[in-house]
Formats: structure tokens, C-alpha cells, sequence
């Protein structure tokens, strides 16, 4: 790893602890009278669209063709 890439590893590293204790916080305050399978999929969607936003981002979508050849 070279040492530019080390100070993006750890903001992202924090921003993803924020984030992830952000679902938390607002899935007990704002879903209370929703469903749990529903607000489990509500979460699930808006997770995925913000990785996908920082994919194309940090410009690594062309990795994606990738993953198919992988599986």
C-alpha cells in the first residue's frame, strides 16, 4: 500500500464506521412502526445505492464486468 492511499483507507475506514452506526440509530428512531423485514430491505437498498455511488466515485465501475468472471 502505498502511503497516499493509506490516509484514504482510513478516512473511508471511518466514514463506513459512521455510516454503518447511522443505519442503526435511524432504523430504531425513524422505522419503529414499520415492519422489520421491510425496514431490513429499506437499509439494504439505500447501502447498496451508497457503495455503488462510491464505486463510480473512486472510478472503479469498469471493475464490475469482473465479478462475473470471478463467480
Amino acid at each position: 500500500m502505498n502511503p497516499d492511499s493509506a490516509g484514504l483507507w482510513l478516512i473511508l475506514a471511518f466514514l463506513s464506521a459512521f455510516f454503518a452506526a447511522s443505519v442503526t440509530i435511524f432504523g430504531k428512531i425513524g422505522l419503529k412502526t414499520v415492519d422489520p423485514t421491510v425496514a431490513a430491505g429499506v437499509r439494504a437498498v439505500i447501502m447498496a445505492v451508497t457503495m455503488i455511488g462510491i464505486i463510480i466515485i473512486l472510478g472503479k465501475s469498469s471493475q464490475i464486468a469482473e465479478l462475473t468472471r470471478a463467480l
